[in-house]
Parts: C-alpha cells; structure tokens; sequence
C-alpha cells in the first residue's frame, strides 16, 4: 500500500491531474487505518469522491464510494453505508461494469436488496449532494 501510495504521490507532484483523485483516496484509506475521526475520513472520502467525478473518472468515483461504504458499514453506520454503496453500484452500472454491480449486488446484500430497482437511487441524492457542498 505506502509503495503505490508513494508512487501516486509521485505522479501528482510531478503535475499529473490524472492521479490527484486517487491520492485524495488513498490518504481516506490511509486515516481509516489511522483510525482518525469518523467525520474527517468521510470529508477526505468525500474529497476524493467529487474530485473524481469532475475530472471524469466515474470509475474511481465508483471505487471511493464503495470504499466509504464499507468504511461506514463497518463503524455502524448503515444509512451512511446505503447512501455511498447504493452510489458506487449506480456509478458501476452507469460505467458498464455489470459484474462488478453483480458482485455488490451479492456482497452488499442485505443492504443494498432495498435499492435493487433503480427508482430508489434518488431517494439518496439529497443525502449525496450533502456530501458535495
């Protein structure tokens, strides 16, 4: 983890906006195993998850999610967990990794299973253009 870590870093002070986003999360992975404030890893998770989106990389947008899901399905967490997992499925399948939303679909089960139709993705937006301002 600290080598690819230090080598995106690498790539970003060296001026390569395509890695900023995947460094923004790997310092959320970093203070989740820091174990620093449920808040300030969801802000970094959040940084990370918007600057993603605006420089196009839905997929990483979709990574970040899922990492911030499981992040707060493990600190107990569940309409936090829904919301970034319930994102990072619809990201997936917008992206066309339909294994991959497969895979959440059976990983994620029991909390996911109520958003399995995708007239329930809206249902989390406020809760996801929180996370954007």
């Amino acid at each position: 983890f600290r080598k690819y870590s230090q080598l995106v870093e690498k790539w970003f002070q060296r001026g390569s906006q395509n890695s900023e986003h995947l460094s923004l999360l790997l310092d959320a992975e970093t203070m989740v195993w820091q174990k620093k404030s449920t808040v300030d890893v969801k802000v970094a998770f959040d940084i990370s998850i918007v600057t993603a989106s605006r420089g196009g990389f839905q997929q990483d947008a979709a990574l970040a999610n899922e990492r911030a899901g499981v992040f707060f399905l493990h600190k107990n967490y569940p309409d936090w967990a829904f919301a970034y997992l319930t994102e990072a499925r619809e990201l997936y399948k917008s992206w066309g990794a339909l294994a991959k939303v497969r895979q959440m679909d059976h990983k994620y089960s029991l909390i996911l299973a109520p958003n399995n139709n995708d007239d329930n993705h809206h249902h989390n937006k406020n809760i996801l253009e929180e996370r954007a301002r």
